[in-house]
């Protein structure tokens, strides 16, 4: 009788622990730039392609940027900025 209580509270405790789900930690995942979380309506193409850019940028090893557009265009750049300082901070 004591050797299947043993054997019942041995396979419970194995069973127990092979149904263990470890939490995953949302700030090791990559960033996903969600549009649908920001309004940019009303503001110029360029302006969102540069935050949409910008945003996308943050979790990357090399950062999303059209450097000549950058240099060149003012709203993509303005936009750029602001994704970026935007989404770091989420």
């Amino acid at each position: 009788m004591n050797k299947l209580v043993i054997l019942f509270l041995i396979t419970v405790m194995v069973g127990g622990c092979s149904t263990y789900a470890q939490k995953s930690n949302s700030s090791l995942q990559p960033h996903k730039y969600q549009p649908q979380s920001v309004n940019l309506s009303g503001f110029p193409p360029a302006y969102k392609v540069g935050y949409q850019d910008g945003c996308e940028s943050v979790d990357r090893s090399e950062m999303k940027k059209d450097i000549k557009r950058f240099k060149t265009d003012s709203q993509y750049a303005s936009g750029w900025r602001d994704g970026y300082d935007l989404c770091k901070k989420r």
